[in-house]
Order: structure tokens, then sequence, then C-alpha cells
């Protein structure tokens, strides 16, 4: 009697890939394969397309509020720590959607 050893790991890793349980070949099968692609593009847009806006706005009003405050007061008002805080965060934002941007960049021109 014959016993069928095969794993449900067996239907993760294709026969390009080496066949030791390594996680890393695994991540990158689903990272290159077409349907994770769409994915992860899709992802990027809306990351981009929802975080850049808020940023910029966000930014617009900080400078716009930092003028006002300059022009109206001889004095340099103080910014109080949450408004830099948010600016701060913002800027944080700003270069993870930088990010974002790069790495679409990439899936876009490498031809995934």
């Amino acid at each position: 009697m014959r016993v069928n050893h095969s794993t449900s790991n067996d239907s993760f890793s294709p026969a390009h890939l080496p066949s030791g349980n390594s996680s890393l070949s695994i991540f990158m099968y689903c990272l290159i394969t077409k349907p994770s692609s769409f994915i992860f593009i899709a992802i990027d847009i809306n990351i981009i397309l929802i975080m850049l806006p808020l940023c910029a706005f966000i930014l617009y009003h900080g400078i716009q509020q930092c003028l006002q405050k300059r022009s109206t007061s001889s004095a340099m008002a103080a910014m109080s720590h949450s408004d830099c805080f948010t600016y701060h965060m913002v800027t944080m934002e700003l270069i993870g959607v930088f990010g974002y941007i790069l790495n679409l960049a990439v899936f876009l021109f490498s031809g995934f």
C-alpha cells in the first residue's frame, strides 16, 4: 500500500523554486505573481491618492497659519506642541508616500 506524503506546503512551492522550506522563496513567488502584483499596485495607488492630497493640505494650512500669525504679530508667535507634532507626523507620512511612489514606479517599469 502506498501512502501519499504530500503536505499542504507543496501547493505553495512551485516547481521552479528551491524545494527548501524557505518562507522567503514563497514570499518572493507571491510578490512576482500577476494577481499579487495587481494587489500591491492597487494598494500603492490608493495610498498615494489618499495620503498625498491630505498631507499637502495639512502642510499648506500650517504654512498659511504660520504666515498669518507673523503678519498680524510683530513678535514671533510660538507654535503649540500639538501643531509641531502634527507637522512632523505629516512630514514623515509624506516620506512614506514618496516611498510608495518609488515602489509603484519600480512595479510599473520592471514589467510585472
